[in-house]
This record gives C-alpha cells, structure tokens and sequence, in this order.
C-alpha cells in the first residue's frame, strides 16, 4: 500500500491546477490525508489550524506547483452552505484556470462533488482521486 503522499505525488503532476477536497469533519480534525496536503502546500494547512480562533467549512488555499497557480479547496459536507460554498471556491477558481486543465477531486462524503462540479464548469477535466 502506498503512502498518502505516494498517492498524490502520482497524481499532482504538472498537468493539475488544483484540488478540491470534500471531508466530513472539519480541517481541525486533521481528516487523512492532511498531513500529506500540508507537505504539497509548504506547510499552508498547519499553519492555519494553527492561527484559526474557530472552524471554517470553506478554506481555499493557493501556492505554486510547477510553476503555475495551484489551488486546494477544502469543504466541511457537514455544513449547510455545501452548495453555495463549492460556488463561491469556483468563482475565484475558474479565474486562474484555462479550458482543459484539469482539477482533482477527493471526495470523502457521499455528496458525488465530482458528477456536479462537471456538470457545472464543462470546459475543465475533473477526475476524481481516491485514497487507498
């Protein structure tokens, strides 16, 4: 079996633009793969936990990943806002994208994020990721 951190470097590669990662229970939690998400973001994960004085069920976080904008969207499916909240990520999302690029999804609820978000912005390749 292969490490968290195995598993995404096999698929963040320079072809992805971003992540979209759906938990049920909130980044305080530290839900898997966290630990992993926070090695590919230099650290942006802990140190907002860290920093954070109450849960958020929206967190957006960007950095560069071969030399490009990349981002990590984080949703609670606990909260009542999912939908507006997964709208409110992509509209500042799609403005640093471009047709075709491609976005992962890691969706550890049963809302199926993946089938919506398709759907909804046609123009990008949403694949989903799951963990091992």
């Amino acid at each position: 079996m292969h490490s968290d951190i195995e598993q995404l470097q096999s698929k963040l590669n320079q072809h992805t633009r971003g992540l979209v990662w759906i938990t049920t229970e909130p980044l305080e939690k530290y839900p898997r793969p966290y630990y992993a998400l926070d090695y590919f973001l230099n650290g942006l994960l802990l140190n907002m936990v860290k920093n954070q004085e109450e849960p958020l069920s929206k967190n957006l976080f960007c950095t560069k990943h071969f030399g490009k904008s990349f981002f990590l969207g984080h949703l609670d499916s606990q909260s009542d806002s999912l939908d507006t909240d997964i709208v409110s990520i992509m509209s500042w999302v799609k403005t640093q994208l471009t047709d075709g690029d491609k976005v992962m999804v890691l969706d550890q609820s049963s809302k199926k994020v993946k089938n919506a978000l398709s759907k909804k912005y046609p123009k990008l390749n949403f694949e989903e990721f799951i963990l091992n």
